[in-house]
C-alpha cells in the first residue's frame, strides 16, 4: 500500500511540474452562450442585422454602384534620367566617337519604354548603288551568274525593303573561296564581324 501512495504522490508530483511548465498547452477553453428569451430583445437584434444588410446593398450597391469605384488618386510616375557620356575607340580613325545621353537613350522621350544602346554597328560611307551581298547570307552566295536571279530581293540580305537589296544578275568573286550575288542596296553592305 505503500508503493501504490509513493507512486500515486510520485505522479501528481510530475504533473503538477508539468502543469507549471506548460500552461498555455494544456489549457481548454470554451465560450460562453447566454440565451435571452425576450422578444424585443431579439426583433431589436435582427431589424440591427437587416438595417446593415439594407445598407450595403441598397446605397453602397444599388445607390453609389461601390462597385465599380475606381480610385484614381495617387497618380504617380517615374522618370529615369542617364547622364555621362563615353568614347568608343578603334584602330581605324574614322570608328572613334563621343556618345552622349541622345546617342544612348532611344528614343529620346517616350511612353512606358526606355531603351539602352548597348551595342551598335557604324557602316560608315555607305552609298546607295551595285556591291557583292555579304558572304555571311546564305542566299547571296552563288558560283555562277545564274544563281543570280535578276530583279530577286536576297532573303535575310542587308537590304529588306523594295528599294534595295535587288540582284542584278552578276556573281562576284570575293576571293578564291567566296563569290556573292551583286546587288542593288546601300554598299558598302553592313559588316557584323566588326563587333567587339
Amino acid at each position: 500500500a505503500r508503493k501504490q501512495q509513493s507512486h500515486s504522490a510520485h505522479g501528481a508530483v510530475m504533473e503538477a511540474a508539468c502543469i507549471k511548465s506548460f500552461p498555455p498547452i494544456l489549457d481548454y477553453k470554451t465560450e460562453k452562450y447566454v440565451l435571452i428569451k425576450n422578444r424585443k430583445v431579439g426583433v431589436v437584434h435582427r431589424l440591427l442585422h437587416l438595417g446593415i444588410l439594407c445598407y450595403i446593398i441598397g446605397w453602397v450597391f444599388i445607390v453609389k454602384k461601390g462597385y465599380q469605384e475606381s480610385d484614381s488618386d495617387p497618380h504617380s510616375s517615374v522618370i529615369t534620367k542617364l547622364k555621362g557620356s563615353s568614347v568608343t575607340k578603334d584602330l581605324q580613325e574614322y570608328h572613334h566617337r563621343l556618345w552622349d545621353v541622345a546617342d544612348f537613350v532611344k528614343p529620346s522621350q517616350g511612353e512606358n519604354v526606355l531603351f539602352v544602346v548597348t551595342n551598335f554597328i557604324a557602316t560608315l560611307r555607305q552609298v546607295l548603288g551595285l556591291c557583292p551581298e555579304s558572304p555571311l547570307i546564305v542566299d547571296g552566295r552563288c558560283g555562277e551568274d545564274l544563281d543570280c536571279t535578276p530583279g530577286e530581293h536576297v532573303v535575310n540580305g542587308n537590304g529588306k525593303s523594295c528599294l534595295t537589296g535587288v540582284k542584278t544578275g552578276r556573281c562576284i568573286s570575293l576571293n578564291s573561296t567566296h563569290s556573292t550575288c551583286e546587288i542593288y542596296s546601300w554598299c558598302p553592305v553592313e559588316n557584323e564581324s566588326l563587333i567587339r
